[in-house]
């Protein structure tokens, strides 16, 4: 007597899905929509499309015409142009890396980490980890000491109370703590490190100054489109009321709107899938950690009940 092991295959939903995949061009891996519908098919029987027959010859159009605006912009603005050389750059780099596979960076970068990880590794565990520890804490000793003093800003001996602010806190949740064994120093010493990197950054350099600006002005302009919004919905006298439903709310209704609609076309996903690569690769967070905390900023207050 023999057993029929086969099974039924599952029954497929061809409706529409709550989310279509992603129609920015992310990698040279990833495809479009219809290239993704097609993969079930045999290529005949799937006729290519004009876009996508001519996909190239479109990116190359795009990145002529932002380069010809780039070039006009630099001519006539000059060193005025910083963040608009950056975003040119972002989506020169995008346009590129969706025809040229990632690989042509990553496998040269992976080889010397790779030689910097077989050398680390030699080091006994115990004298890696107090290195780990050590030479952060003296970066950010000698670099907040060395900065030099301006005029109407903070001296020396108010950095200092800071940082020893920032250790007391650290010796007070170190003392509270169940399980001191099971902290995750690695993580607690690289987020420290980063937030002081780019504390430095911002603060220290006209460049990061620059670029945190006009990102902060960019989100109060967009932000402030929701007054206009509500005076759309409702009327100026309403909109110009200074209390928490008329001004705060709107906001917030306004941004997660915008969220969903930076989802549904798929750059959300990019956004987070990128941070949390990186916080996996630099903190050695878990990939579900990495993935809530490099979406809490945007997701997070608009999901809570």
């Amino acid at each position: 007597m023999t057993a029929d092991n086969t099974t039924d295959a599952p029954m497929v939903s061809t409706g529409a899905e709550s989310h279509p995949p992603s129609f920015l061009p992310v990698s040279a891996n990833d495809t479009y929509p219809e290239e993704k519908k097609a993969t079930d098919t045999s290529p005949d029987d799937q006729p290519q499309t004009f876009y996508r027959r001519y996909r190239l010859w479109f990116h190359l159009f795009m990145f002529l015409i932002i380069t010809g605006m780039m070039v006009g912009a630099w001519v006539l603005h000059g060193k005025d142009t910083l963040v608009l050389s950056l975003l040119w750059a972002f989506v020169s780099l995008k346009l590129m890396f969706y025809h040229v596979t990632t690989r042509v960076l990553s496998k040269p970068l992976g080889m010397v980490f790779g030689a910097i990880m077989k050398v680390v590794s030699v080091i006994p565990e115990k004298i890696r980890l107090a290195l780990g520890v050590l030479l952060p804490v003296a970066f950010i000793v000698s670099v907040t000491l060395a900065l030099p003093v301006q005029e109407g800003h903070s001296n020396r001996l108010d950095r200092l109370r800071s940082l020893f602010g920032l250790i007391v806190f650290i010796v007070i949740l170190y003392a509270t703590s169940d399980k001191r064994k099971s902290i995750p120093w690695r993580t607690v010493v690289v987020g420290i490190l980063l937030q002081f990197l780019l504390g430095l950054f911002i603060l220290k350099t006209s460049v990061g100054y620059d670029i945190f600006s006009w990102l902060s002005n960019m989100c109060s302009t967009l932000l402030h489109f929701s007054k206009s919004g509500l005076a759309f919905v409702t009327s100026d006298d309403i909109a110009d009321i200074g209390i928490f439903i008329f001004t705060v709310l709107p906001a917030v209704i306004f941004f997660a709107a915008i969220v969903k609609v930076v989802y549904y076309l798929g750059g959300m996903q990019w956004i987070v899938r990128k941070f949390a690569w990186l916080m996996v690769r630099l903190m050695g967070t878990s990939g579900a950690e990495s993935v809530v905390a490099a979406a809490s900023p945007f997701v997070v207050n608009f999901t809570l009940p």
